[in-house]
């Protein structure tokens, strides 16, 4: 009971990765908000009480794993499958990772709530978005307006190696003010999509499809 699902992903031998906010799946007491499930057995990932809101297959050997933190745990970790999930870098107990999405040329797009989320390069603050190039977090937009205002990103869907689009709740994207909830990034700046001019609507991006 109270089991919420938030997060699915195969990677190419079939293991699957369950990702949530859950306590004790399969009668496990040690299987919290995240497992694996290989046609035979469930197991728990030890991750302690990371709620997990994404989940992102690099390759058969390490995933990426965004969601919620606790105490001084990372919103953002690696799992490389043979060992717990290690920090991409460090964040405070406000953060979560809201949506991942992972290009062919092997970024990885972030969306998240937090305004001051502290990459690895130049000290840069993401403002609630950011592309992940190795182990170094990226802000998107003008050095003068990172990212997004107003509200927070809460999906994100790559749709090509150069552009990316965002949604959420938010008002403005590199300092343009965005007419409805969804923004795409074109590789060196943001093009906000008027959605016949309705106001931003944090329900319509939360999950993000592309046909």
């Amino acid at each position: 009971a109270g089991r919420i699902f938030k997060a699915l992903a195969f990677d190419s031998p079939g293991l699957l990765y369950l990702g949530g906010n859950f306590a004790n799946w399969n009668a496990d007491p040690a299987s919290d908000n995240i497992v694996t499930y290989d046609g035979t057995t469930w197991t728990p990932l030890l991750i302690s009480s990371v709620i997990i809101e994404d989940i992102v297959i690099l390759s058969d050997t390490k995933v990426l794993l965004g969601g919620g933190t606790s105490a001084s745990l990372s919103a953002l970790r690696f799992y490389d499958g043979t060992s717990t999930a290690t920090a991409v870098f460090v964040v405070d107990a406000t953060v979560v990772v809201n949506a991942l999405a992972f290009t062919s040329r092997g970024d990885v797009f972030i969306a998240s709530n937090e305004a001051a989320v502290t990459g690895a390069v130049a000290g840069s603050s993401t403002n609630k978005l950011g592309k992940l190039t190795g182990l170094a977090l990226w802000p998107l937009g003008p050095s003068t307006n990172y990212g997004v205002s107003g509200g927070d990103a809460t999906g994100v869907k790559v749709l090509d190696n150069n552009t990316v689009l965002f949604g959420g709740p938010f008002t403005s994207a590199g300092g343009i003010t965005t007419a409805g909830s969804l923004v795409l990034w074109q590789g060196t700046m943001f093009e906000p999509l008027d959605l016949n001019g309705q106001p931003g609507n944090s329900n319509l991006t939360t999950e993000l499809g592309y046909a």
